[in-house]
């Protein structure tokens, strides 16, 4: 008999299975159980502080665009939790949710897999019985533990950025954090870095070598105009020109150069036209901009691509209380005209009470924080920023108010 039989219960169950890290080599046996179908197929397993989602979507939508069928895991979702696990950039189906949840159930309750261990399970299972051609593949914390390092082949090993982030658990130096973000080279792979300091990225480059690996650095590239930029002496034209997303697509480009594919140059300029990230400095309207701005590097990376709109700068934000709220909150007052912190139903969100500054405007329901924003804003720009939950809810409020 069926556990669950509707998608709302089938998520509430798997959601609400929170801290039960049981170690890497536990999850690994579970996956060999079951003939590891991790292995059957073509992996890009992505690790970095910030720049993967887009990164891989950048992937995703070249590869597409040249007639590969790309499956990609991502996390945390923006919409629904399905988002996590997709092919072509469809979601898995309810159904197909629920039928992996219901075969494996007994498996899952046996060995108290989290949450985040039951979707790298569905993921492997659907992606290997769906035939995909590549599966992009994103790490959730660090990469050594990570429960996604099951993958014993992959083609790309992929690191983006190194930041602070998760001090807690990876560290609190860049070349501890690089360590723990290394965990995901394997032998005789290939590996991709972004932009790094010369610290984590010795730590990579000794990895990497130790490994046998074939290393591509991600090169400097140059805007020749406002949506157009320079890498490897081609011009590609981005519908964002945010900095940090142009960095993320040079990696993109690199990860193509490594997988060393036969690949229409068009339609791979075509692709990261279009290409798009939701969430990440995403512009709703003429004069509303979200964007994923969780920890202290991505703030900086906002900063730095806000420069590129009208004054005056209105920021909505809010966070997890496990990042350095104090030192983001001053980032963003800084480089605004006014600054407003706000709270979000999420059992990890910050309390405003606990941020008492007088130069800090505190509204406590995000949606009244937007609609103060919005009335002081003038000809300028609202950023609404933080933690990518706070993201999730914000958006689909925007584009519900702006319908």
């Amino acid at each position: 008999m069926n556990k669950f039989n509707d998608i709302n219960s089938a998520i509430d169950y798997v959601i609400n299975r929170r801290n039960m890290n049981l170690g890497l080599e536990n999850f690994k046996k579970i996956m060999s159980s079951l003939g590891n179908p991790q292995d059957d197929f073509k992996v890009i397993h992505v690790a970095g502080t910030n720049g993967k989602g887009s990164t891989i979507s950048i992937i995703r939508d070249v590869l597409m665009f040249n007639g590969f069928k790309i499956g990609t895991f991502t996390s945390p979702h923006l919409i629904t939790h399905q988002d996590r696990i997709r092919i072509n950039n469809i979601n898995i189906s309810d159904e197909k949710f629920i039928y992996y949840l219901n075969k494996y159930y007994d498996l899952i309750e046996e060995n108290n897999l989290s949450m985040f261990e039951i979707d790298t399970l569905i993921m492997s299972v659907y992606f290997k019985e769906s035939n995909i051609d590549y599966g992009i593949i994103e790490t959730g914390i660090g990469g050594r533990l990570d429960c996604t390092n099951i993958f014993n082949n992959p083609l790309v090993s992929v690191i983006t950025t190194i930041g602070f982030d998760h001090t807690d658990r990876l560290g609190d130096t860049l070349d501890k954090i690089a360590y723990e973000k290394a965990g995901i080279i394997k032998e005789n792979s290939k590996v991709v870095v972004g932009y790094l300091n010369d610290l984590a990225m010795k730590v990579i480059y000794d990895k990497a070598i130790s490994c046998n690996c074939e290393l591509y650095l991600v090169r400097p590239c140059k805007m020749v105009d406002t949506y157009e930029f320079l890498y490897e002496k081609v011009v590609y034209s981005i519908d964002n020109n945010a900095k940090f997303l142009i960095d993320n697509a040079c990696v993109a480009l690199e990860v193509i150069d490594a997988l060393d594919l036969s690949l229409e140059l068009d339609k791979t300029k075509k692709a990261i036209k279009q290409s798009n990230w939701p969430g990440r400095f995403e512009r709703l309207t003429e004069n509303i901009i979200i964007d994923g701005a969780h920890n202290e590097e991505g703030v900086i990376a906002l900063i730095e691509s806000m420069k590129n709109y009208k004054r005056p700068y209105v920021v909505v934000f809010s966070a997890l209380k496990d990042k350095p709220v104090l030192r983001m909150i001053d980032l963003l007052k800084e480089a605004s005209d006014m600054f407003i912190l706000c709270e979000f139903d999420f059992y990890r969100a910050i309390k405003i009470d606990e941020y008492d500054d007088g130069n800090i405007i505190r509204i406590k329901d995000y949606k009244k924080a937007i609609s103060e924003g919005l009335k002081n804003v003038q000809d300028g720009t609202l950023f609404v920023c933080g933690s990518l939950y706070f993201i999730s809810e914000v958006r689909k409020h925007i584009l519900d108010v702006c319908k």
